[in-house]
């Protein structure tokens, strides 16, 4: 009896600490974006909070008689638990997301298929290089961090980092002939060869990048 009632006593403790734990060992993200919702497990077994994905992936969800959990228009299958009705990574419905997974950078992306475009199996950049000029002081480069390390998770196109402020790296040695005076951040698009294609400055949104890495290798 002292031993259930022990029990009792730290379950809420336990039941906090388990909800607000980050999924072990998987990262997860919504359409380019660090998921903001409730994420537990690894592997095939990482499971995320219905409404808080329904809200990351911007798509109403509701719960529809005879039919059960309906997300973007999909039924789906969940599990509901400690309160909280639950949605299994493996179970998303195919037709609204694709889900992308990454071994090395032990990374989950999860994509509305509208988002298809900008997702990391389009392959239009696969043996190109993108090179980015950048500087730790620069305020538009540390706007650019997130996008830059976004891009590098995705490998749709190999980006080479340049800190202009290291000259004696291997990078600044063997790009710097490809810096054109001094605008930063500053982007240097080349193709398989190792020839310049195009380059461009400034500040880019993640989709601005996107459509001028592609617009590059297009041309």
């Amino acid at each position: 009896m002292k031993f259930l009632w022990q029990f009792k006593t730290v379950q809420p403790i336990l039941l906090t600490l388990w909800l607000v734990m980050p999924v072990w060992a998987n990262n997860v993200f919504v359409g380019n974006q660090p998921f903001e919702g409730r994420a537990v497990g690894t592997g095939s077994e990482v499971r995320l909070s219905l409404l808080d994905l329904a809200d990351a992936l911007e798509v109403d969800t509701a719960l529809v008689e005879g039919k059960g959990w309906v997300l973007g228009g999909f039924p789906v299958e969940t599990f509901e638990d400690f309160g909280i009705t639950w949605v299994k990574l493996r179970d998303l419905p195919q037709k609204l997301v694709r889900v992308v997974r990454s071994e090395e950078l032990n990374t989950v992306d999860i994509y509305r298929k509208k988002d298809v475009a900008s997702a990391p199996d389009d392959n239009w950049g696969a043996d190109g290089a993108l090179v980015y000029f950048y500087a730790t002081w620069s305020p538009a480069c540390q706007a650019m961090e997130e996008t830059i390390n976004v891009l590098e998770r995705s490998r749709t196109i190999k980006l080479v980092r340049l800190n202009i402020e290291e000259p004696h790296s291997r990078n600044y040695r063997r790009y710097v002939r490809y810096f054109e005076g001094n605008r930063i951040p500053f982007f240097v698009v080349l193709n398989s060869e190792g020839r310049k294609i195009t380059t461009f400055a400034s500040f880019q949104s993640y989709a601005g990048l996107l459509d001028r890495l592609k617009k590059a290798f297009q041309e």
